[in-house]
């Protein structure tokens, strides 16, 4: 069994705010006013709780040509670990 590790990808971060009877993005950022205000946003894909009051920071970067932001937010959580993870060595591919 090969195992295979990935390099660590920065996150893919949605801070919106839904836009109620706006039926396109267009319609809805019409509505905005150049103004957001976020009330949902999803790491990856899942939707994730803040706290009311906690401001959400997005900072501009560059990093070795490529265009990324670090984003700076206070999140609830269930459970947080911290501690050591087993990496094991991949098995050599069989060439027989």
């Amino acid at each position: 069994m090969t195992c295979t590790i990935r390099e660590p990808q920065p996150a893919y971060v949605e801070i919106l705010e839904p836009v109620k009877g706006a039926e396109t993005l267009e319609e809805a950022e019409a509505h905005l006013d150049g103004m957001i205000v976020p009330r949902v946003v999803r790491l990856n894909g899942i939707p994730l709780r803040v706290p009311r009051g906690h401001r959400i920071e997005v900072h501009e970067m560059a990093v070795d040509g490529e265009d990324v932001l670090k984003v700076t937010l206070t999140l609830f959580a269930r459970r947080v670990v911290v501690g050591a993870e087993a990496l094991p060595e991949p098995e050599p591919e069989d060439r027989g």
